[in-house]
């Protein structure tokens, strides 16, 4: 009876031994996939951070494109006025004053013009230096997406197997225990 109880009692500590480090792996497993999850994720911040970036370049362009067509525009309304002028014999004060001013709206546009640009510049410059970072993850928004789900599945599946696992040594608990009885 001695050598039956010393056989429950090392099965019983082997059990306990390999839950042991099964749970220690299953541990180590999470750890490093919640490191991966949360790298992705920050990978992923970083990716919808660039693409704001790039809708903001983007905004500043078309602005500078509409601003260059309204000076194309002002300019050649200038020059019908200017014709205009020449052809009254300089004598139209009117048309001299909405000259004046048409010349004072172009300056006015050329210098948003310029502003339009340093701002366009200044996006496009912020979006190359993102982009350079970006190109070190060498990843896509979806591709990342997609790998942050998929470890997310992989951790839902090593849970389920916890649970498992825990399930299979309280089973294997009642074995002993219903052995002791027996004896």
């Amino acid at each position: 009876m001695a050598k039956n109880m010393e056989l429950a009692f090392q099965i019983k500590s082997n059990m306990d031994s390999s839950v042991i480090s099964s749970f220690k792996s299953v541990e180590s497993a999470m750890k490093s996939m919640d490191k991966q999850i949360k790298s992705l994720r920050d990978q992923e911040k970083s990716l919808k951070g660039f693409q704001e970036m790039k809708k903001g370049a983007n905004e500043a362009q078309k602005n500078q494109i509409l601003t260059n067509k309204e000076i194309e525009k002002a300019s050649k309304k200038l020059q019908v006025m200017k014709q205009a002028y020449e052809k009254s014999g300089k004598s139209n004060e009117k048309l001299n004053k909405a000259i004046k001013e048409q010349e004072k709206h172009i300056a006015k546009l050329n210098k948003q013009a310029e502003r339009q640009k340093k701002v366009f510049h200044a996006a496009r410059s912020e979006l190359e230096e993102s982009r350079k970072t970006i190109e070190k993850y060498g990843m896509s928004a979806e591709q990342t997406r997609k790998k942050i789900e998929e470890l997310e599945r992989q951790q839902a599946r090593i849970k389920k197997l916890d649970k498992l696992q825990i399930g299979l040594n309280d089973r294997g608990e009642k074995m002993i225990a219903s052995g002791r009885s027996q004896m």
